[in-house]
């Protein structure tokens, strides 16, 4: 069987030449190796004719606007006919004397010859030098364009994972050493990777639901070619192997909590209907059964498929008759069965199809989720703020403990839905906090409402009917950083915008999320130590 060295290779001539040496110094046999090195064709710098190399050249790859390096690797195989493909590196030293016949062995064990096979590297013990078959490459792949680079060989081990096909050869080692001379390339490449968030965000990414799914059906390919009974796994199992198997497995446990432990309710007047109507793909984008909630008196009625319509309550916009109504929709979301409930308005959504993790975990369960009003200022209402905004996001516990509390009378002050969930949520003894990733841009009619006006709110982003309001493009700014729980959307050209954002953010990565006590978030944006069910145990992503 042929080895292919699949090398991309800029600006490292001399280090090219070292790795090219020790490989065919070290096989046993160098006429069954071929080395085939992707250059790029602005690449200054002259390379030797070597034997066994064959140069490909061609532009820099670019994926949406950004260099990405994965498909480098399938560009110099393809350009080759060997029969076992190795995800080599233009840094790597090959140390022991044979390493080619025992490569040949692991995959001559395996009859269908889909497998995955790995050395020692030196420090690390992941397997970042793969190799894998042409029946491997030509049922699934070899390594796809859209990954920057760095995750490129953990595509193909998470993969590996996935279908028990793993054999690592210990008694070879293949020298992997990236920090050994921190060159133009390798600062080009960090350089990279930090605009894409950094390899924490990377990592968080590689690892969510999307990029999951688009390795589950590569696995599936194989799964198609090879015998599904014979599995070869390293024993004692690799912490690599037993942590992809996990991670794999959370990515679908999310997945099935959203798409069928979750109900997508929203709060709809008659005069909003065309704004629910213009939001409805926002809505139905998580894949969870979505219900319009609407006023008895007024009610709304959409034929839309996978929709359903419910009323309850009397139509009200302020005072006691609106409170009423928001308990009676409440009540009315524990008929169905899910655990898990997002409650929007007809301006507010979750633009992201995958609703983040983090308001799922156990420690989020006596939690109301939110946009809030972050300033604290004196007011006469009895409580801190003057509302939470939508979109809500609270287990089904949460909605059964708020019923529980007999009936709280409409404030003088903050007669609304918002400050009733205040109200509801704290005498409840439930916490509530805004979302790590939420914004609000209220767009209060001031002169409107008589009553909206004896309120004193912050009037940053006044309403206008055609549209156009100045925090337009300070929304767009939240989502390009990473905000997906939004309020105050109310124009087609607006959520067109936001969208938008939300497709450069993915494109282009994010700030490295990090790890916080509840405490220390609710000291940090609430101004106190502990507030309405925060614990100092409990920890949330930011």
């Amino acid at each position: 069987m042929k080895i292919t060295l699949c090398v991309p290779t800029r600006g490292r001539a001399g280090r090219f030449s070292e790795m090219v040496a020790s490989a065919l110094q070290k096989a046993d046999r160098p006429q069954d190796i071929e080395i085939i090195a992707r250059r790029d064709a602005d690449d200054k710098q002259p390379y030797p004719e070597l034997p066994r190399v064959k140069y490909i050249t061609g532009l820099r790859p670019l994926y949406k606007g950004q260099v990405r390096m994965a498909g480098l690797w399938t560009e110099a195989w393809e350009a080759g006919d060997g029969d076992i493909a190795m995800m080599c590196g233009d840094d790597v030293t090959f140390i022991t004397q044979g390493w080619d016949e025992s490569v040949r062995a692991a995959f001559e064990r395996v009859p269908d010859r889909v497998l995955m096979a790995y050395t020692r590297t030196g420090h690390d013990p992941r397997p970042l030098l793969p190799f894998v078959s042409r029946q491997w490459i030509e049922a699934a792949g070899f390594v796809p364009s859209h990954l920057q680079g760095w995750f490129s060989d953990e595509w193909i081990w998470s993969i590996a994972a996935t279908i028990g096909r793993v054999a690592f050869i210990e008694d070879v080692l293949i020298s992997h050493d990236q920090f050994q001379q921190m060159d133009g390339t390798y600062q080009e490449a960090i350089h990279t990777r930090d605009k894409l968030g950094g390899l924490e965000n990377m990592r968080r990414v590689f690892w969510d639901i999307p990029e999951v799914k688009k390795r589950d059906e590569r696995a599936t390919r194989l799964q198609m070619v090879m015998d599904r009974e014979k599995s070869f796994v390293p024993t004692p199992m690799p912490d690599w192997y037993t942590q992809s198997v996990t991670l794999r497995q959370q990515a679908r446990d999310h997945e099935k909590l959203i798409r069928e432990n979750t109900l997508i309710a929203v709060h709809c007047y008659a005069g909003d209907k065309d704004l629910v109507k213009q939001h409805m793909p926002l809505y139905k984008h998580h894949g969870a059964k979505v219900v319009v909630l609407s006023p008895t008196d007024k009610p709304v009625n959409l034929r839309m498929k996978n929709v359903e319509c419910r009323q309850a309550g009397k139509a009200a916009y302020f005072g006691q008759t609106s409170l009423d109504r928001q308990r009676a929709h409440l009540q009315l979301l524990l008929e169905y069965p899910q655990e898990y409930f997002l409650l929007n308005d007809a301006d507010s959504f979750c633009i992201a199809p995958i609703i983040p993790r983090y308001v799922y975990e156990d420690a989020a369960r006596g939690v109301v989720f939110s946009n809030e009003v972050t300033e604290w200022r004196p007011h006469a209402s009895p409580y801190p703020k003057i509302g939470m905004h939508p979109p809500y996001f609270l287990h089904r516990n949460s909605i059964e403990r708020m019923l529980q509390i007999d009936f709280v009378s409409a404030h003088p002050i903050t007669p609304y839905i918002d400050w009733y969930m205040v109200a509801l949520t704290c005498e409840s003894g439930l916490g509530h906090r805004n979302y790590n990733d939420g914004a609000s841009f209220p767009a209060w009619r001031h002169d409107g409402f008589p009553e909206t006006q004896s309120l004193g709110h912050d009037y940053r982003h006044p309403y206008l009917e055609k549209g156009e309001f100045p925090g337009d493009q300070a929304m767009a700014n939240e989502v390009a950083r990473g905000v997906v729980f939004i309020h105050s959307v109310k124009h087609a050209s607006v959520m067109k915008l936001l969208l938008e954002a939300r497709q450069r953010y993915v494109d282009l990565g994010s700030q490295v999320p990090h790890t916080i006590t509840m405490a220390e978030y609710a000291e940090q944006t609430l101004g106190v130590r502990e507030y309405g069910g925060f614990f100092e145990g409990d920890t949330i992503r930011i």
